[in-house]
């Protein structure tokens, strides 16, 4: 200050000097109080922003709720509901099943290779050969000790029951000892061991519509098995085409001419003989007449055509005009059912040929064409059975 003073009264110009360093820490904290204030803003930014971020939330919740509660129960259309069986199999001998999920399966995706079986209209009995290899122990799979041995990931056979059977009838025949199981779309499944002949399988009961998958078993793993199932709606000891008689009945032998030969009295029962293995009664059909073959007609209205199309039944065979329908061919192709074997011919379209080979059937002997048929080979191959 004194210099100041001496040089303004002196004119004299003193030198200048540079800020003091005081000014660049002043400068330092008004820039550190700028950026704290921007800071804070960019939080309530932030917090107004959450804030509305959750009240959109709450918003769309309370929305969602009050459609919720006047929304229209969902209904499924019939063609899209997955048909179940709506009652499980009454098994003889096996009073409640075993629940394996892993084991259930795809109704329509099983359907697909299907055996159809219509009671009335199978033979007696229908035979299926086939071999296992099995490699999945039972205790892997979830099944108890009722169900020993080892088992293929799929099965081996894949049936369909139309319509529900008061009786029905699987065996496993086989040269070696073998198990049998029958699961459900749901997972239940019915097991037996040595139910049948000797060292055979055997389920038989009451068993309702539905698709059923059978799995054949054994009892060493990797073990390549070659068996025969049989399947049959006809009780076991029951001829095809008997009679049932009320009461017991007296049958006289015949006599020869002057021959003395003792009256023989043979007392027929009024229901088969059964194995004594302690199993109720089966079904005893009291009719001795087949059952009518199925009709052309109700088949295809059963399958939704129009009745416009019901000229095409004129001239075919029943049963090949029921199997052919049945596996979802256009009617137009039931001209080729005209005066066809009808053994051949429901052999031919439940292994999935088109009906146009139905006339390989021609000529070709029913029990050789069958068993062509079901090794696989194709249709042409009956020229061989004629």
């Amino acid at each position: 200050m004194l210099a100041t003073l001496f040089a303004t009264a002196f004119g004299v110009s003193l030198p200048v000097f540079a800020e003091p360093p005081h000014a660049s820490r002043v400068e330092r904290a008004e820039t550190l109080r700028g950026a704290q204030r921007a800071h804070r803003r960019a939080h309530r930014r932030h917090r107004r922003r959450q804030a509305r971020i959750r009240r959109r939330q709450a918003q769309r919740r309370r929305a969602q709720q009050r459609r919720a509660q006047h929304r229209r129960p969902h209904v499924v259309h019939p063609r899209h509901r997955v048909r179940v069986t709506a009652q499980p199999p009454v098994i003889v001998g096996v009073p409640q099943p075993v629940v394996v999920a892993q084991m259930g399966f795809d109704v329509q995706q099983a359907q697909q290779q299907a055996v159809v079986l219509t009671a009335g209209a199978m033979p007696a009995p229908y035979s299926m050969p086939g071999f296992v290899v099995g490699q999945v122990p039972s205790r892997q799979l979830g099944l108890p000790d009722s169900c020993p041995g080892f088992w293929a990931q799929q099965p081996q056979h894949i049936v369909t029951l139309p319509a529900g059977m008061p009786y029905f009838r699987i065996d496993v025949l086989s040269g070696t000892d073998t198990t049998l199981a029958i699961v459900t779309p749901d997972g239940q499944v019915w097991c037996n061991d040595d139910g049948g002949e000797g060292r055979n399988p055997r389920l038989e009961g009451q068993f309702p519509a539905g698709t059923y998958a059978v799995y054949v078993g054994t009892y060493q793993r990797g073990y390549r098995a070659s068996y025969t199932a049989q399947l049959s709606e006809r009780p076991v000891g029951m001829v095809q085409g008997t009679v049932a008689v009320q009461g017991p009945v007296a049958v006289q032998a015949p006599v020869a001419v002057g021959v003395q030969t003792p009256t023989v009295g043979v007392q027929v029962s009024a229901q088969p003989t059964y194995a004594p293995r302690g199993y109720p009664a089966p079904v005893v059909y009291a009719q001795a007449a087949p059952p009518p073959p199925p009709s052309c007609r109700s088949v295809l209205l059963e399958r939704g055509y129009h009745p416009s199309l019901l000229t095409h039944c004129e001239g075919a065979e029943p049963y090949c005009a029921a199997a052919l329908l049945r596996a979802g061919h256009h009617p137009s192709n039931l001209v080729h059912c005209q005066d066809v074997p009808p053994r051949c011919a429901v052999t031919l379209l439940e292994r999935g040929h088109h009906p146009s080979n139905l006339v390989h059937c021609e000529g070709a002997e029913p029990a050789c064409a069958e068993q062509v048929l079901r090794s696989g080979q194709h249709p042409s191959s009956l020229v061989h059975c004629q």
